[in-house]
């Protein structure tokens, strides 16, 4: 447990093999907020499959109780359900006990309601306290959702909380779903993929409506269903959750993070299996070198900061069809001029 004031980090993690000496490198980047001040808060929402009397395993104690969490947030397989857990801070200031009404909806991939719980209404503050229940989806089948927490305390103060997860059911036949076109979500998937289309898509779909875009997605997308049978292609999620991730962590003043290169191959093939990084080594330029051991039998990718701006810049890879410069190192890192 680490005490960090409000900002961003990047965590790395280094592990060496004892016997063999093989060094793998990995690294997450976290963002803490500051609680505003005055304002009802909530933490992150945490889902898990299952729950155990507190201190069995201790370090995933929340409330009295162990929380086990569910990483990959896929829950239906062996039963309808998940617990959730939430923290609730009220405004600062706060010297005694107020009512709070807790409001919590599941909804599907196209945005409807598909799951409205009863509101309750509980006791809490002046210090933070928790909220935990379970809940459960029979009738939902396969597919993406969001679990939303609406709490609103009795002087009109409200925050909300939300947590994609995944319902995986091949028992439950699939319902077709009517859904309402966003255009500027439809514009914004378009280019997402924009490095996944051929010149020509790119030019056609410049040039259609806001339903033949939302056809077009459809059709590119099922081409990556593995279950025809659903109304969901998992990839698809996948593949815009990576988006969200490299925009998040990769960034710049000139471009979104998933059109850099680092966010590119990060959304094309996730997080690699080990990653180098070398921002300080003498008499050169930084750069990271990014290893994929089950790609292709294992491919490289070499990013360098050539401009010093922290925009890193492929310049080398054996994965085929990217740029090969096996002198990479003399040619764009070997000089920090």
């Amino acid at each position: 447990l680490y005490n960090l004031p409000p900002g961003g980090y990047e965590i790395s993690v280094i592990a060496v093999d004892s016997v063999s000496g093989k060094r793998w490198t990995g690294s997450l980047r976290v963002d803490i907020a500051s609680f505003p001040t005055g304002e009802l808060c909530l933490s992150d929402i945490e889902l898990a499959g299952y729950i155990l009397p507190g201190g069995v395993l201790s370090r995933f104690d929340r409330g009295g109780f162990s929380l086990v969490p569910n990483p990959g947030r896929m829950f239906g397989r062996r039963r309808p359900f998940f617990i959730y857990y939430i923290e609730i801070y009220p405004p600062a200031g706060s010297d005694a006990p107020a009512d709070y009404t807790i409001e919590r909806t599941i909804v599907n991939g196209v945005g409807k309601v598909v799951v409205n719980l009863p509101a309750v209404t509980c006791i809490g503050g002046p210090q933070s306290f928790a909220d935990i229940d379970s809940v459960t989806f029979e009738e939902l089948p396969t597919g993406s959702y969001t679990f939303s927490i609406h709490v609103t305390d009795e002087a009109g103060n409200s925050a909300r909380q939300e947590a994609r997860f995944f319902i995986y059911r091949p028992d439950l036949a699939s319902r077709p779903v009517t859904p309402t076109l966003d255009s500027l979500a439809i514009d914004t998937e378009l280019r997402e993929i924009e490095f996944l289309l051929t010149r020509d898509q790119i030019d056609r779909s410049g040039s259609m409506s806001t339903t033949e875009k939302y056809h077009f997605l459809e059709a590119f997308w099922r081409r990556y269903d593995d279950d025809p049978s659903t109304p969901e292609v998992p990839l698809r999620y996948r593949f815009r959750e990576r988006v969200a991730e490299a925009d998040q962590r990769w960034q710049t003043s000139r471009q979104p993070g998933h059109q850099t290169d680092r966010g590119r191959i990060h959304v094309l093939y996730g997080e690699p299996n080990n990653r180098e990084n070398h921002p300080h080594d003498t008499g050169a330029k930084p750069y990271e070198i990014w290893t994929y051991d089950r790609l292709e039998g294992g491919v490289t990718f070499v990013f360098v900061d050539r401009g010093g701006i922290g925009e890193y810049v492929l310049v080398h890879s054996n994965k085929r069809g990217e740029i090969h410069r096996p002198d990479w190192y003399e040619e764009y890192a070997g000089s920090s001029e």
